[in-house]
């Protein structure tokens, strides 16, 4: 009877596993689970307009540079890429 028990066990898994597209790796990542994924993206911190606003007060550079550079702004938001020098220290105390 447990070889039946098990055998019907086998076959409700498979019914259930059966047209799922996810990988190994990603149903990994679910182990530990004890709710509905969605309820816990649900119940994530709530939109901060201060975190916001900071991100979008500067311009960002939209691709990568060389080693050694640094990320420097022109006191108007705009980042960009500068070059490390020995002579110059970065103090965070401005110019």
């Amino acid at each position: 009877m447990s070889n039946a028990r098990n055998l019907a066990d086998s076959a409700q898994v498979i019914n259930i596993l059966d047209g799922i597209t996810a990988s190994t790796t990603e149903l990994n990542h679910t182990d530990g689970v004890t709710s509905a994924i969605q309820t816990q993206l649900d119940a994530k911190q709530e939109y901060d307009l201060n975190l916001t606003s900071f991100v979008t007060a500067f311009t960002l550079p939209t691709s990568d540079d060389t080693a050694n550079k640094v990320l420097s702004t022109d006191g108007n938001g705009n980042l960009s890429f500068i070059n490390v020098t020995t002579n110059r220290v970065i103090d965070g105390g401005g110019a």
